[in-house]
């Protein structure tokens, strides 16, 4: 999500250092603030609305990359977030299952979606410090965030040379 937070701190840093930015959120207003505020201060920046639980939309998400600006070189897998406060025992597995969705499949099919279009380029994953502790009502998302650095350091390794994999936690 580049509209708030962490994925719009990103796409700011990334703009101001001289990269054309694709803000991606389900929440299009949220976004076009965001992509407004990049031109505003000199950047370059398009919008496009999307659900990263929604393989097609990841796609298209790639091509617009490339539609717009012909290549596509840094991807970067920011949303995420899960509920917390619900033991395992008293989780539903429509929350689990939601959960694994939005931050650990949409991960990697955001990276597939990307890699297929990149000549070379960097993928970041953002995972998270609960990746290496116990979270107590939190476990889905903990073992969500571990199995994001875990798939980070296979793609890293299958997508080398010419795709630089990554992840960096955050709190």
């Amino acid at each position: 999500m580049a509209g708030r937070g962490i994925g719009e701190g990103i796409a700011y840093a990334l703009a101001e250092a001289g990269a054309s930015v694709v803000l991606a959120s389900r929440t299009a207003a949220e976004i076009e603030v965001a992509a407004d505020a990049v031109r505003a201060a000199g950047g370059v920046a398009l919008a496009v609305p999307t659900d990263v639980t929604d393989t097609f939309s990841l796609g298209s998400l790639a091509t617009a990359a490339i539609d717009e600006f012909g290549h596509l070189d840094i991807w970067v897998n920011n949303a995420g977030g899960a509920e917390i406060g619900t033991p395992l025992l008293e989780l539903k597995r429509s929350e689990w299952d939601e959960c694994i969705e939005l931050n650990f499949t949409a991960v990697w099919n955001g990276s597939m979606a990307a890699a297929e279009q990149m000549r070379w380029g960097s993928i970041i994953n953002i995972a998270s410090m609960a990746a290496f502790g116990a979270l107590p009502g939190g476990g889905h998302y903990a073992a969500c965030k571990a199995a994001v650095i875990s798939l980070t350091r296979t793609m890293a390794v299958e997508l080398a040379p010419d795709i630089r994999v990554n992840a960096t936690t955050v709190r």
